[in-house]
């Protein structure tokens, strides 16, 4: 049987590249790509021509490269069928603009989260990861969802082995259970580190009428910006836009 590690790889690759555009940064350079996610220059270079080609990629006059409107339709098209999104946006923004803090709304797609949005700030944003995927025990809005969800799914991902993003990622059963446990008791998460090294995030769930978890609102800064001072204050603006947000869900 041939193999087909090769054409796996070039396809993951190609997506994570893709990935990497948001609102927040919707130019890259092949160098910028390149360095963000580890990949040789060379390789960069064809996976964003094939993207070109595709129509998933446009260059700028400035050799930069964009989102091209192909790829613009399909998600938008997917995000404005979040009924979610659409409640979450105006909450989120608020929390950024009265935080300071990036912030974002995520949700869990198998055993990760997914992104749905994440508004950024300027001071040191060029070094977090451009990732709108993350392991959901690695993230402070992952695990605020985890500790809130069935008993069975929380039991499949904490009997499965999991990689760690950083070495104070909680990969042990006890740990991350115990992690689990302090969230349902204080009603947020934290992480440091555990995601990315230099960062640290606070994350709260998002309910619906229902009862449901129906994602979460988290806040993300560099670590020498990290103020104790304001954790209370922090936790407070995440629960009442989460309260907000989940008033107005089914």
């Amino acid at each position: 049987m041939p193999s087909t590690s090769k054409p796996l790889t070039t396809v993951h690759n190609a997506l994570a590249l893709l990935d990497a555009f948001s609102i927040e940064r919707p130019e890259w350079g092949v160098r910028e790509l390149a360095r963000a996610y580890s990949l040789p220059q060379a390789t960069t270079s064809r996976l964003v021509g094939a993207l070109c080609n595709e129509g998933f990629l446009a260059q700028t006059p400035s050799k930069r490269y964009r989102l091209n409107l192909l790829l613009r339709e399909i998600g938008f098209s997917a995000t404005r069928g979040s009924e979610l999104y659409d409640v979450a946006l105006p909450e989120a923004v608020r929390v950024r603009r009265e935080s300071g803090l990036a912030t974002t709304l995520s949700v869990l797609d198998g055993l990760d989260i997914v992104f749905l949005e994440r508004l950024g700030v300027c001071e040191g944003e060029q070094d977090r990861s451009p990732r709108k995927r993350w392991p959901a025990y690695a993230t402070s809005g992952g695990k605020a969802m985890l500790a809130f969800a069935s008993g069975a799914f929380v039991d499949d991902v904490l009997r499965r082995a999991k990689e760690p993003c950083t070495p104070y990622t909680l990969t042990q059963r006890a740990a991350l259970t115990s992690a689990l446990e302090r969230i349902r008791r204080d009603g947020y998460a934290d992480e440091i580190e555990e995601s990315q090294i230099g960062w640290r995030g606070l994350g709260v769930p998002i309910f619906s009428a229902s009862g449901t978890c129906a994602g979460a609102l988290s806040v993300e800064m560099q670590l020498p910006f990290w103020n104790p001072a304001t954790l209370a204050k922090t936790v407070a603006l995440l629960r009442d836009a989460a309260h907000t947000i989940g008033a107005e869900l089914p």
